[in-house]
């Protein structure tokens, strides 16, 4: 899907029913292909379905997404990653023995550890960048800093992360 029509259907989607469901038809096969892979068929079902209720909230900041294919797939992404983490975090990690990738589950749990670490605006210009997929320019419009700021802070923190990795 081109950016103009998935954008003008997430600006509607809170007014036009049919937005949604033309989203719906459009990314979630594909999401739960693309992460079945590594996550499992559930977890990517949970994913997918997790996002496409998220989208009501996004839809609500206005937000332009220039990508929208590598968007879906980021966020869906980054919320499968979450629900791993937090099944290892609480124990509650049933079918470990079968993911496809324990070691990557570890990493990520223990490189959002290191993320928590940071100084706030650099842990919400990562979140913003990798996660929702906002690019640098963005980050410093919502936050109110120079463009040259997010870069600098941005940098940083993925140095600081490469080094912990």
């Amino acid at each position: 899907m081109e950016a103009a029509e998935f954008n003008r259907l997430l600006k509607r989607i809170n007014n036009d029913g049919t937005a949604i469901e033309k989203l719906y038809r459009a990314y979630y096969s594909a999401i739960i292909n693309k992460l079945s892979f590594t996550y499992g068929r559930e977890i990517a079902e949970e994913s997918a379905q997790e996002f496409f209720l998220k989208l009501f909230e996004i839809a609500d900041t206005q937000q332009r997404v220039n990508s929208p294919t590598s968007w879906v797939y980021t966020c869906c992404e980054n919320i499968a990653k979450r629900k791993i983490y937090n099944e290892s975090r609480f124990g509650r990690l049933e079918e470990s023995a079968e993911r496809s990738a324990p070691s990557e589950q570890e990493l990520y749990g223990d490189l959002y550890g290191e993320l928590q670490k940071l100084d706030e605006e650099s842990r919400f210009i990562i979140e913003k960048v990798y996660w929702e997929g906002y690019s640098q320019k963005e980050v410093a419009e919502m936050t109110g800093l120079k463009h040259s700021t997010v870069r600098q802070k941005h940098a940083r923190a993925v140095k600081r992360l490469k080094k912990y990795l």
